[in-house]
């Protein structure tokens, strides 16, 4: 059995970034299949703890400004025909964005990593 142990960087950056989702998903089946057996001292939970929510913070911010980038590439580029409604529904999906990660303090990739570094 493998037991690797992540630095705190590792795991905040993983949970930062929903594209780290699939590394995640492996890592929990490794687990589960008890094929791993991940190490994570109390220093590392500690500080995951400390900033997960400047984290998810920041992963907000950046998926937001991805969105602001779209919306000027559909208004500057987009068919006048089907601008105004793409950008409504572009709005309508970064207003969900913001609301989602305002309810639940814990977005998706950064709840996989909260679990993974608690159960260690």
């Amino acid at each position: 059995m493998l037991r690797p142990l992540l630095d705190t960087s590792v795991w905040l950056d993983v949970a930062k970034d929903w594209r780290q989702q699939p590394i995640l998903g492996a890592l929990r089946e490794l687990v589960r299949e008890g094929e791993i057996m991940l190490v994570v001292p109390d220093v590392v939970r500690d500080e995951f703890a400390r900033n997960k929510d400047r984290v998810a913070a920041d992963a907000r911010r950046s998926l937001q400004s991805h969105f602001r980038q779209v919306c000027e590439a559909v208004n500057r580029f987009g068919d006048d025909g089907t601008k105004l409604d793409t950008l409504s529904r572009l709005h309508e999906v970064d207003h969900r964005i913001v609301i989602n990660t305002r309810r639940s303090t814990t977005p998706s990739s950064r709840s996989r990593s909260c679990s993974l570094v608690d159960t260690g």
